[in-house]
């Protein structure tokens, strides 16, 4: 098993009545906080790096510092994301954080092109509140 997906599994330990941690493959861990609306949690560590996905939005990490620290923030209440949906799939996903005002502010987005537009949509929005 990956070294930085074992310190992951022992530093979340101490949550283990709060989270549902699965191991996907030697070098991929899922990690969800229990509860309605959290936000799943895939970490990927790579030959090259650390992918970080959070239901359709990913990011990209070169060191493993970056990528552990994102983790923490994963897991805050300072981020979530928000998810549109046209006849109930899922198209577009962004990332929003709390600013300095405590208001929302988008960072950054990914989205399925040529989705059918036209439909009415719906917004859903995903968190988790494990870390403060």
């Amino acid at each position: 098993m990956n070294k930085t997906i074992i310190k992951i599994k022992d530093n979340l330990r101490k949550y283990k009545d709060k989270l549902i941690i699965s191991d996907e493959t030697d070098n991929c861990i899922k990690i969800i906080q229990k509860g309605q609306k959290t936000l799943p949690i895939i970490f990927h560590a790579k030959e090259n790096g650390f992918v970080i996905y959070l239901k359709g939005w990913h990011r990209n990490f070169l060191s493993e510092d970056d990528a552990l620290d994102f983790l923490a923030y994963s897991l805050s209440e300072n981020i979530r994301l928000k998810v549109i949906k046209i006849a109930n799939i899922e198209y577009k996903w962004i990332l929003e954080f709390k600013n300095d005002n405590n208001q929302w502010e988008e960072e950054s987005f990914a989205q399925i092109p040529l989705f059918p537009f036209w439909l009415k949509s719906e917004i859903e929005y995903y968190q988790n509140n494990l870390l403060s």
